[in-house]
């Protein structure tokens, strides 16, 4: 007596195999099972008439979400909830959900079309929440499973590190918080360490970050030309991109892109990717083989958490680079307030 059914989602003897569970503003969320819809996320306010689909992610019979418990992870962060799912179209992409039905979204196509952005069960099953935000494994189909981050926003879903330039990726494990949830841990492989325990403050996580990836190649005299950048703070009339280290006086141009990439053009690598929207930005460099290029930074905070990738080219005429030039290694520039 006192205990009894909620709802039966497929009735008769059929099961909707409710699960995993999270509760966001004293309402539980869970995925269940019906013949109509698949395995799609539900709610519940412990009524059967507030026992309801939430949203029919992937339209039809077709499933959103695995129905293994273990791949099909609720996972909470501030007043929101973080989950990989498909809607048919995408591959496995982070979702996330504010428990309505208009909120609950897809939060980025990090593997752009049919492609997994959330490929490794690590990522499915082992994100962290901090503050509003989750870290997860992820995949943009160019870098391959690195650390990310999302708070919800397609601006806002970022790689944090990209630990092993190139296709190969580090693949994180599980996510984990110390008890200040102050640093986000995880185990990563890069080429310099192996796999080991890398950690990352909190704080810095959607904040502004400078992330220098891949190497250069030589010029005159056997110089590699090095990038680097100011703070990438919205609202910094002074951000700049430099060059040093370079052939000079000389022409430069900075390539300005929105993804990075991995293209191998003879001794030297192209680490912009040429393929999406890009800038290429005149500029020069001294006798000392320095340079700059001012790009001030509006003071828009949905700009937060986006990032852009840079490579400059200096022309120099012992450069590896055609015969004619050099190239620095990659830098992303991750803006933040």
């Amino acid at each position: 007596a006192g205990t009894s059914v909620v709802k039966d989602i497929v009735p008769g003897v059929g099961e909707g195999n409710p699960g995993p569970f999270a509760v966001v503003n004293n309402r539980l969320y869970f995925f269940a099972t019906d013949p109509a819809t698949g395995t799609e996320l539900w709610v519940s306010d412990g009524t059967n008439a507030g026992t309801v689909l939430l949203k029919d992610i992937n339209p039809g019979a077709g499933s959103s979400v695995s129905n293994n418990p273990f791949a099909a992870n609720l996972l909470v962060s501030g007043n929101r909830m973080f989950f990989p799912a498909t809607d048919g179209t995408t591959g496995i992409e982070p979702w996330t959900s504010d428990g309505t039905t208009p909120g609950t979204v897809l939060a980025k196509d990090v593997n752009p079309g049919a492609g997994n952005g959330m490929a490794s069960l690590t990522a499915i099953a082992y994100p962290v929440g901090v503050g509003g935000k989750a870290a997860f494994a992820g995949d943009d189909g160019v870098n391959g499973s690195e650390p990310w981050i999302s708070n919800g926003t397609a601006a806002g879903t970022t790689m944090i590190a990209n630990l092993f330039p190139g296709s190969t990726g580090s693949s994180p494990g599980q996510f984990l918080t110390n008890n200040a949830a102050s640093s986000i841990l995880f185990p990563a492989t890069d080429n310099v360490v192996g796999r080991e325990l890398f950690a990352m403050a909190a704080v810095n996580v959607g904040a502004a970050l400078l992330d220098p990836y891949g190497v250069g190649c030589p010029g005159t005299g056997g110089k590699i030309p090095q990038i680097s950048a100011g703070a990438p703070v919205i609202g910094n009339a002074g951000f700049s991109v430099d060059v040093s280290n370079a052939y000079g006086p000389s022409a430069s141009a900075l390539i300005l892109g929105v993804a990075p990439a991995a293209v191998p053009f003879g001794p030297c690598t192209i680490y912009v990717d040429l393929s999406l929207p890009n800038l290429v930005l005149s500029s020069t460099t001294n006798a000392a083989g320095n340079g700059s290029f001012s790009l001030p930074l509006p003071a828009v905070s949905s700009y937060v958490g986006i990032s852009l990738y840079f490579q400059y080219l200096v022309i120099d005429p012992a450069g590896s680079f055609l015969g004619a030039a050099t190239l620095t290694g990659g830098l992303r520039a991750q803006l933040g307030d």
